[in-house]
């Protein structure tokens, strides 16, 4: 490049020597066309655009927590809708888990399925946000804690695996230290619960349940699964003021409680009720026995 002597001043750039437009000079312009809207986010019917996220299967949705370090981050925990409890108000309209406790996991349903259509959609959705390696469960209807580690610890419990453990845990014979450490009226309903589950009547196992007491004799006539939630005042109350991260309630009711289910096995106990149906656990025990089951006489 060849600069001019020094004193003479700098040249500015010409003008660009093209027509800029191809139009004549001076006519008018189209404007630009407006853009596109945005597309739709991708969602699930029926649901909150921000629950895909919290609650997506799968490991590309954040890490999953141990209880100690939902306690350092100071995490509260969110329940999946799936199962969450339900309100009279939105029973018809949310899908939520439909399930007789007497019976194994794989009688679960869901609410928007036929009756004989056993649960398989959001098994694999994480039961909490944010996700958790493990979760302890407790409840006012019987005096056990039961904790459910995730089947996967990259993607946490799920709500496959509370329905599972749950499930299997209740199905174990208790011990008769337990069902020894109880008197009176609260003894007489469970004998009567022990009988009525291994009967001929609707909506029990009958004798498939076997000789000796079991856990989900405990129950009593709260055999209805009613989903889990967040309780800070019982844990509090469980533990003496003790931090206990990852403890959730399990909510049981009684099947008259659930008029809207459509399927025989429910409608079969609806309007049966024992005077024992009214007694509520507080006992809580801390030394489970070894010993063998206990069968009520």
């Amino acid at each position: 490049m060849v600069y001019p002597p020094p004193g003479v001043p700098m040249q500015p750039y010409a003008a660009y020597p093209a027509q800029p437009y191809y139009a004549t000079p001076g006519a008018f312009i189209p404007a630009m066309p407006p853009a596109a809207p945005p597309a739709a986010p991708n969602r699930r019917a029926g649901e909150k655009y921000d629950l895909v996220f919290k609650f997506g299967g799968g490991m590309s949705y954040g890490p999953a927590l141990k209880p100690a370090h939902l306690h350092a981050l100071g995490s509260h925990l969110e329940v999946n809708p799936l199962l969450a409890p339900v309100t009279d108000a939105d029973a018809t309209t949310r899908k939520h888990i439909i399930w007789n406790m007497l019976f194994v996991s794989s009688d679960a349903r869901l609410s928007t399925d036929g009756p004989n259509r056993s649960w398989s959609t959001g098994r694999d959705e994480p039961v909490t946000f944010p996700r958790v390696t493990l979760l302890r469960l407790i409840s006012t209807t019987f005096p056990w804690s039961i904790d459910v580690h995730a089947h996967n610890p990259e993607s946490g419990v799920s709500c496959g695996d509370v329905i599972d453990a749950l499930s299997a845990f209740l199905q174990q014979h208790s011990p008769r230290a337990d069902y020894e450490a109880v008197t009176g009226e609260y003894r007489r309903a469970l004998k009567d619960a022990y009988h009525h589950n291994r009967s001929r009547a609707h909506g029990v196992p009958g004798g498939r349940l076997g000789e000796g007491m079991r856990r989900v004799d405990w129950l009593r006539d709260a055999v209805i699964f009613g989903g889990i939630r967040v309780n800070d005042t019982m844990v509090f109350e469980r533990s003496d003021g003790a931090p206990m991260p990852g403890v959730l309630e399990v909510i049981c009711k009684e099947q008259a409680d659930l008029l809207h289910a459509d399927d025989e096995e429910m409608r079969g106990r609806a309007g049966r009720t024992r005077s024992n149906s009214r007694i509520r656990s507080q006992y809580s025990s801390r030394h489970a026995s070894r010993s063998r089951p206990v069968t009520p006489m």
